[in-house]
């Protein structure tokens, strides 16, 4: 047994495929590691505005990354103890650690640093063109593909609870309830505070 690596039992390593998961994180810090290395070994003392902002930017993005308080070193401390609940959140199945940390929410930075981090290389190597700064790559971070759903509006702009005389009634009254719980409640508040 390693003894620099906290105890966790075969059965719970095997399940979750930890040693599959440390080999990765390694692997995905030694790559964001290696890049900010040859961005930081960029000089900016002759380039334009546009360039040094966007090396500045890309290289304090790759420090947090490459942190201590990252997703990334979180995500470590995780595989590293999975069944402590507070540290590895209570992690069951390898589908919890791949889905749930894993693409949800370490991934798709580290993809989007790697992509910024490749193509300021690359317009590194080309000296900096204009034409590089069309290809910048768009961020996918934000951007979920689900959607908020909303009632149906007829012709006039109504919903479908205005339609109906007996529905829109119904609505009005539950507001005019929420409402006067509301009111009550902070009167409940204000009179707690004055005492």
């Amino acid at each position: 047994m390693d003894p620099t690596r906290p105890f966790c039992s075969k059965r719970f390593g095997k399940k979750l495929n930890l040693k599959h998961w440390r080999e990765y994180q390694c692997d995905q810090k030694m790559m964001i590691e290696t890049a900010l290395n040859k961005l930081k070994d960029i000089n900016s003392s002759n380039i334009s505005p546009f360039w040094e902002e966007q090396l500045r930017v890309i290289v304090a993005e790759g420090e947090l990354l490459a942190g201590r308080k990252s997703r990334l070193h979180k995500f470590r401390i995780m595989i590293e103890k999975p069944e402590d609940v507070e540290v590895g959140l209570g992690i069951a199945t390898e589908d919890d650690l791949k889905g749930s940390y894993w693409e949800a929410q370490i991934g798709p930075v580290v993809t989007d640093w790697s992509a910024k981090s490749n193509w300021l290389l690359r317009a590194s190597e080309l000296n900096f063109p204009e034409t590089e700064k069309d290809s910048m790559p768009k961020t996918n971070i934000g951007q979920s593909p689900a959607k908020p759903r909303v009632k149906p509006i007829d012709h006039l702009g109504r919903r479908e609870s205005e339609k109906d005389p007996e529905k829109a009634a119904l609505a009005a009254k539950k507001k005019a309830e929420q409402k006067k719980k509301l009111l009550q409640r902070k009167r409940l508040q204000r009179r707690d505070a004055e005492r």
